[in-house]
């Protein structure tokens, strides 16, 4: 199976990200990597030295996830690959050879119907398949059809909203749960009130706006997912207000990003 990678980096800690890349690099044929940090570090030679597999990239300031989703797929599809493979800098597959056996599994059931593999997420409910960008094997056709990611989210819902064009255009997407993906959580807080412990994300006020914005865009582009859309942002904003802290701050992004989110105002966030 002939595959190409790409891997997204924003301000990372380059050693892990090398051990990371490291765990799936030898089942690409090139790795594809996007340095979207917006700090003013270069890391092609790092990365040169590392294999000559890798190709790197940099505008030297964030794109965004989709933009950089994008531009390394279309790099693929104009060099005749059919399939890619999606990677967070933070994610990898730390059992011995888990990608080869990932796309062994994977080989065996290609399918231009098929948009998507997906390995496993810690946590996750069989009957609620879990399917993001990271992990995932991609149908580079299926992409170029369903018109790729949309870069109007900048991050944030990017790849729930490729899934479910996805689903919606009748592309299968395939749950590999013998393949575990290893992915740093983020920043997370718990507290515990009464006798149970209870967590938030914790993410910082510009996610807190990326996530309002792009879920009122959503919403506003689906009508059927509205309330799913809003039962979520209720129960985690409840959980918000009563464990994390900065309050005043995030209420303020999330605000403005509800109405970012009304107004059409998209892409990357700006002081106005």
């Amino acid at each position: 199976m002939n595959l190409a990678g790409v891997v997204v980096l924003y301000n990372p800690n380059i050693s892990k990200v090398l051990d990371n890349i490291d765990s799936y690099l030898h089942k690409l044929d090139v790795l594809y990597v996007f340095d979207n940090s917006d700090n003013e570090i270069n890391y092609q030679e790092t990365l040169k030295e590392k294999s000559v597999k890798i190709q790197y990239y940099t505008f030297m300031e964030n794109k965004g996830i989709a933009f950089a989703l994008n531009y390394c797929s279309q790099i693929a599809y104009d060099s005749g690959f059919k399939w890619i493979l999606t990677m967070d800098q933070d994610s990898s597959f730390n059992v011995a050879d888990g990608i080869g056996k990932y796309v062994d599994l994977v080989s065996v059931q290609l399918n231009n119907n098929i948009g998507l593999f997906s390995p496993y997420f810690s946590g996750e409910l069989a009957e609620q398949p879990q399917f993001y960008t990271s992990g995932a094997i991609m149908n580079l056709e299926a992409w170029s059809l369903i018109k790729k990611f949309d870069e109007n989210l900048f991050i944030d819902e990017v790849d729930g909203d490729y899934t479910y064009r996805l689903n919606e255009s009748k592309y299968n997407l395939i749950k590999i749960n013998e393949i575990e993906l290893v992915h740093e959580l983020g920043s997370q807080y718990c507290r515990k009130i009464l006798w149970k412990k209870i967590c938030s994300d914790n993410h910082s006020a510009l996610r807190k706006y990326y996530i309002a914005r792009n879920r009122i865009y959503l919403m506003k582009k689906r009508p059927s997912m509205r309330w799913l859309y809003f039962n979520d942002s209720l129960k985690k904003f409840i959980l918000f207000i009563l464990i994390e802290e900065n309050k005043k701050r995030k209420c303020s992004m999330i605000l403005r990003g509800v109405y970012d989110g009304l107004t059409n105002r998209m892409g990357k966030y700006s002081i106005k």
